[in-house]
């Protein structure tokens, strides 16, 4: 009923806007291209809208991808600072038993020197890995939006 109201607005006594609308120029065919041109302006949006979708997921994707490497990262990081840190324990026994070799004279200076650099060594690689796992956590964190929890002052070494 409304489509019978719309049309009945075409009709008019005028013969050139009856011409007009018969053989195009007139007010039938401005309104279509108005609807034409709401049509590509819906359409438009559309891609535009799907577009940002799309781009949306590949962003999620993305984030996805650093957050497992920062994890992974992490992991790593803490799995290769436990070791170390059991490399410690294991070098200072060591360290012990050669001091002790030392003072009775079995073992020479360079020996007993040696032995202390090391762990030299291993302290310097324990608080690089500690590091590592410290910045993939405020890295993670950072990307993730979370606070980081509070700290007892507990530390490894």
């Amino acid at each position: 009923m409304i489509r019978s109201k719309s049309r009945l607005a075409y009709l008019t006594t005028d013969p050139i806007a009856i011409l007009q609308n018969l053989f195009g120029g007139g007010q039938v065919q401005r309104d279509r291209m108005a609807i034409t041109d709401l049509e590509i302006r819906a359409a438009d949006l559309e891609a535009a809208r799907a577009e940002l979708e799309r781009q949306r997921a590949a962003k999620r994707s993305q984030l996805g991808e650093q957050v497992l490497t920062l994890v992974i990262a992490y992991e790593s990081a803490g799995d290769r600072e436990r070791a170390i840190s059991a490399q410690l324990s294991n070098h200072d026994l060591l360290t012990r038993i050669t001091e002790i070799d030392y003072r009775l004279g079995g073992s020479t200076t360079e020996t007993y020197l040696t032995r202390i650099a090391q762990r030299e060594q291993l302290e310097i690689q324990w608080n690089r890995y500690r590091l590592e796992g410290e910045a993939a956590k405020r890295q993670l964190l950072s990307l993730t939006g979370f606070s980081a929890p509070e700290t007892t002052g507990e530390t490894t070494g």
